[in-house]
């Protein structure tokens, strides 16, 4: 089956105080032709002009990166807060980047940390293993290997299937969708109209997302995005369009993110992984 590969330049998002993510993702970030997970992160490095070259670009994503020199502070700071993701330099007085792994899984099993070296530093894939350290960037690191890592480490790994929610009276393309879906284990139910979509998300258990045509038969889709808001889940809603993404938005304003039906086959992967990250997060 054919789907013409066109980049992601047309989608957006607002930021949502109902996610439980702290920052959002800005729509400049989305026309890099990805969906950027909103993550919290502790930057560790004592380099101040690196820090804080870092800290910009990753905000610039939407992340809530929380910026540390001195890598004492960052640890005290752990013993609080479960971020996201550590990203640490290596070489640094008081603690290494080893200690600072070992420390952060001390204080949060399963925590990934990245760490950062200097060019012509050589790490092994066993030095990683041995010290709980999930990849290695070298500095000053390019911003698209910067975000590949980030979204690697925090892809869902062994999540529970998420219950989705296709709603579009284009039965073939919804077929389609559901087909995709299911192949990597996901609960797909379709619905074709306002009414089928409200009462099948109001039965849904663990719904993680809506895919939600903007243009439906018997009524305004906006009243299924509010019934999506209303569900204890609170589920990532995601406005789909055959036409243009201004219009989907004009005609169901405020949801989570916009494309058009050409772009979903291309980021149903980045965009369930933020749907499960989000419903992890109210769980």
């Amino acid at each position: 089956m054919y789907f013409p590969t066109i980049p992601f330049m047309q989608q957006t998002t607002r930021q949502s105080a109902r996610s439980g993510l702290a920052g959002a993702v800005p729509a400049k970030a989305l026309s890099e032709a990805r969906l950027i997970t909103p993550a919290t992160i502790f930057l560790i490095d004592d380099q101040e002009d690196v820090l804080e070259t870092i800290t910009i670009l990753l905000r610039r994503d939407g992340h809530d990166v929380h910026p540390f020199s001195d890598p004492r502070l960052a640890i005290s700071s752990l013993n609080l807060r479960r971020p996201d993701l550590v990203i640490t330099d290596l070489s640094m007085p008081h603690l290494n980047g080893w200690e600072v792994a070992r420390l952060a899984r001390e204080s949060w099993e399963g925590l990934p940390v990245v760490l950062l070296t200097g060019l012509g530093r050589t790490i092994t894939a066993s030095q990683l293993q041995e010290n709980g350290v999930e990849s290695v960037i070298t500095k000053p690191p390019e911003l698209d290997a910067l975000r590949a890592t980030i979204e690697r480490t925090l892809q869902p790994r062994n999540r529970t299937p998420l219950t989705i929610v296709v709603v579009d009276d284009a039965t073939a393309f919804a077929t389609i969708l559901q087909m995709l879906l299911r192949t990597d284990g996901h609960n797909v139910v379709l619905a074709g109209t306002v009414s089928e979509a409200m009462t099948t998300i109001r039965a849904s258990h663990r719904l993680g997302l809506v895919i939600l045509d903007a243009h439906l038969p018997d009524g305004s889709a906006s009243q299924v995005l509010f019934e999506s808001r209303a569900h204890i889940d609170r589920p990532t809603v995601c406005v789909i369009s055959g036409s243009s993404v201004p219009e989907a938005r004009k005609l169901v304003p405020d949801a989570d993110f916009y494309m058009t039906k050409v772009d979903v086959p291309e980021g149903l992967g980045e965009l369930i992984a933020l749907a499960s990250r989000r419903l992890d997060v109210i769980a």
